[in-house]
């Protein structure tokens, strides 16, 4: 990203929570961002606890229902109103926060997916139109699958197919 003109921020070291929220203020005030988007609960709990005047976009990208977790419930009750909007990936987000913390002024739901036709171009192909291709994006966190054994099973049986017959597009 770096090689792109993208300015990247990271910490040095592995610090405890203070030191994550007192690395978050400083990247924050050094870079001065016009809107802050924070994905996921922990990241999105960290950025509104800051003293900032930035508009913050919370994007609820989680595959379970976070307030479960008595602490994060707390915590998004006091939090909320930080947030200038929140959008979850999926119905199921929207309606879990209503059930759990009650309504927020902005809240809509942008759709988590992939427009399979981007990727459907022969042409584009290096390795030939037989070649078989895969992108992947995201996290396979156990909780994510866990639920799911048959996507478990159905992704170890396509990635032990895909081995060395994979096509940059």
């Amino acid at each position: 990203m770096r090689a792109h003109g993208v300015k990247c921020i990271f910490p040095t070291k592995n610090s405890g929570k203070l030191g994550r929220l007192l690395f978050l203020h400083r990247a924050i005030r050094s870079f001065k961002p016009d809107i802050i988007f924070a994905y996921a609960t922990i990241p999105a709990l960290y950025v509104r606890a800051l003293p900032t005047r930035v508009p913050i976009v919370w994007v609820m990208h989680s595959g379970a229902n976070d307030f479960a977790n008595r602490a994060l419930l707390r915590a998004e009750r006091l939090l909320s109103s930080h947030a200038k909007a929140v959008i979850g990936v999926s119905q199921k987000n929207i309606d879990n926060y209503v059930q759990e913390v009650g309504l927020h002024p902005s809240m809509i739901v942008v759709p988590n997916g992939v427009d399979v036709s981007r990727f459907m171009d022969e042409s584009r192909c290096r390795c030939g139109p037989s070649a078989s291709r895969s992108c992947r994006s995201g996290a396979t966190s156990p909780r994510k699958i866990s639920c799911r054994p048959s996507t478990r099973s159905r992704m170890s049986r396509a990635w032990s197919r895909m081995r060395g017959s994979c096509c940059a597009v």
